[in-house]
């Protein structure tokens, strides 16, 4: 079983200038941001675990998207519109579903920041892959979509 290792196990050690954790650690990034202020490195398995900045991103370096998905219930939707975003290097960051009568309904929150196309190459290869599948994908810039929640 691995170790989760947070930011108040890491204030506890704080004292240290180097926190040796075994292999199976894992070091979440709020901890890794605030020891790295601190000047604590830390080692996982012997491996002093590179700077943060090449992994976790702040809330302002993020470039959030919701996909909404809704159609008639049926297998590989969640996968269909899962493997386009992965095939573009996009992250899903939150996820929530729901089939009522036969009728699906989705809205997934994901990080374009690194995706390896376009915003608007990438709403046109989810909405062909939502033609694909049989159900309607929307894409849209999470600013846009809080704007056009609040006329």
């Amino acid at each position: 079983m691995r170790a989760i290792v947070t930011l108040e196990a890491i204030k506890r050690l704080n004292q240290e200038k180097q926190i040796d954790l075994p292999s199976d650690a894992v070091v979440t990034g709020e901890a890794r941001a605030w020891a790295e202020k601190q000047g604590i490195k830390i080692t996982v398995g012997g491996n002093l675990l590179p700077p943060l900045n090449r992994y976790y991103k702040s809330e302002t370096s993020v470039e959030k998207v919701v996909i909404t998905v809704i159609g008639e219930d049926k297998v590989g939707i969640i996968a269909g519109v899962s493997s386009v975003l992965s095939e573009h290097n996009v992250n899903i960051l939150d996820i929530n579903q729901t089939s009522l009568e036969g009728l699906f309904a989705m809205v997934m929150i994901a990080d374009a920041s690194e995706s390896t196309v376009s915003f608007e190459k990438l709403k046109e290869v989810l909405v062909q892959k939502g033609n694909q599948i049989g159900v309607r994908i929307d894409v849209q810039h999470e600013e846009v979509f809080r704007f056009m929640q609040r006329i």
